[in-house]
């Protein structure tokens, strides 16, 4: 070894550049080291000079999007800030030839620690969240309120889920996108200081030490070591700064350790430049083709048939409640709309009228065409209406007309509404069924529907009842632990009763 290496191997144990380790810092990434993903790495980066990965069509990826709200429901993320992210989203992985579209509605969880999240000392009970909410043939992205290090989200390549702080999630802020940049196994450009704090007072090193053990320092000379160090990809230029702070354009002096002033892409999705609101953000080639090759190497995403790509033309005719219906219960109010054709999901938003739609009072994301509220006030005037979107169309908004109606004061959880009578639920835990019972006055059409305690339309059966008692059978197998609402609509009226899946 000669003088000047050995010089740098000595200075790695005694450099403060080693001192100053980071835990995270408001705007910054919180994808933690690990080995293994860098292994990913270099493993899609030689299945990408093997293997084409030219992009001659459109690949579809579907989104699994958890909505995370407190244990008390409350605090969950405006879902136009979801569409406006993926239609984000859509915009910078365009070059690329991907699109994301929604594998299903929403996934609402109610749950304080998910919430506001304990990073990076997630508790058990957090991980076992992951487990039990994701699914398996889609990007799984959570999204919260926030991260106790501060962070605005991470990749968690243990449970293969993003989990995001909902202040970057919106049409602005391409911090998704970098977030699904290490979904793909792609490196920070500046790999390898995400704990040490550059000083540009002190010699640059040829090593620093990350993620358990030494790390070659990346050259501005490409030819010198860009394939072993860094980020392992040649088309970054060397980077060691994650101070996201320093602006668009970075002139803080930092040299590699052959004094060579560094020039690090500002405009590089996975740089922390990406936290600046800078412009034109972009993944170099050779990123590009990394991501391509994870994408080929996970069956559960990759060649999924296409999503319904036929744009939603129409908006929504509304049903019940219109025409300043007058509704004799306010705790359990049913909504009913038309289909509207290549329509997948519907955006249901109901507001008091004395603020309109200014003021959202409830709101929910279903593939229904029909949706049960819990949460209205008695005695009061309420307004309503529909937006309809595919799997891929939801970056314009166009709504329906609205409906105009007014809540009673009359409790339907407990007893019936109208000459429908006599309703109970009972439950067989062992063969996952509910038995109802309920008496109408003559023979009739009847409706029933299975919501949970959030509004959202899970099960509907349709049958034609007798007059007088009825016994009936609702398979509830499919069913999670949770606490639900049945209802049963007949030209009668409408009775509903709470019942629990243990």
């Amino acid at each position: 070894m000669n003088l000047r290496n050995l010089y740098f191997t000595l200075f790695l144990f005694f450099s403060p550049l080693l001192i100053s380790a980071q835990v995270g810092h408001h705007g910054q990434c919180g994808t933690l080291p690990n080995p293994s993903e860098t292994q990913r790495l270099l493993k899609n980066k030689e299945f990408a000079t093997q293997f084409s990965t030219n992009r001659d069509v459109t690949s579809y990826i579907p989104l699994k999007m958890h909505l995370i709200a407190n244990s008390e429901g409350e605090g969950r993320i405006d879902h136009q800030d979801v569409f406006d992210a993926i239609c984000k989203l859509n915009e910078e992985f365009e070059a690329l030839d991907i699109q994301f579209y929604l594998h299903s509605d929403f996934n609402n969880i109610d749950n304080d620690d998910l919430y506001n999240l304990n990073y990076p000392n997630i508790p058990d009970t957090v991980n076992e969240a992951y487990v039990s909410n994701s699914v398996i043939d889609a990007i799984n992205i959570f999204i919260g309120n926030s991260l106790s290090s501060g962070n605005s989200g991470f990749y968690s390549p243990t449970y293969d889920i993003i989990y995001m702080n909902q202040s970057f999630v919106n049409g602005e802020d391409v911090i998704l996108t970098h977030e699904l940049g290490h979904y793909f196994s792609i490196h920070h450009t500046f790999y390898g200081w995400e704990n040490t704090i550059y000083d540009p007072t002190e010699p640059t090193p040829l090593y620093i030490f990350y993620g358990g053990g030494f790390k070659e320092v990346e050259f501005v000379d490409r030819a010198t070591n860009c394939e072993t160090s860094g980020d392992f990809l040649c088309g970054t230029p060397a980077d060691y700064i994650l101070n996201w702070h320093l602006g668009c354009d970075y002139t803080g002096g930092a040299v590699d350790p052959d004094s060579v002033l560094i020039d690090p892409d500002e405009h590089n999705h996975m740089a922390y430049y990406s936290f600046e609101n800078c412009l034109d953000y972009q993944f170099t080639d050779d990123q590009e083709a990394v991501i391509f090759a994870d994408y080929m190497n996970r069956p559960e995403i990759y060649n999924v048939p296409a999503p319904d790509i036929n744009s939603v033309e129409e908006t929504a005719n509304l049903l019940s409640p219109i025409g300043q219906e007058f509704v004799e219960s306010y705790n359990v109010v049913h909504f009913e709309w038309e289909a509207v054709p290549n329509a997948s999901f519907y955006l249901i938003q109901i507001a008091r009228t004395v603020a309109s739609f200014s003021i959202i009072h409830e709101q929910a994301f279903v593939s229904s065409t029909n949706y049960t509220s819990t949460a209205l006030d008695a005695n009061r005037y309420y307004d309503w209406r529909i937006s309809a979107f595919n799997k891929s169309d939801f970056c314009t908004i166009e709504y329906s007309e609205e409906g105009l109606f007014s809540t009673g004061d009359e409790l339907t959880n407990t007893h019936n509404i109208d000459s429908s009578k006599n309703f109970s639920i009972l439950s067989n835990l062992i063969s996952n069924e509910l038995f109802l019972e309920f008496e109408t006055p003559t023979k009739t059409d009847a409706t029933v529907f299975i919501s949970s305690i959030n509004g959202q339309f899970i099960q509907e059966n349709n049958w034609l009842v007798k007059g007088g008692l009825n016994k009936k059978t609702v398979n509830i197998a499919t069913l999670s632990k949770g606490i639900y609402f049945c209802s049963v609509k007949t030209a009668n009226g409408v009775f509903t009763k709470r019942f629990i899946k243990i």
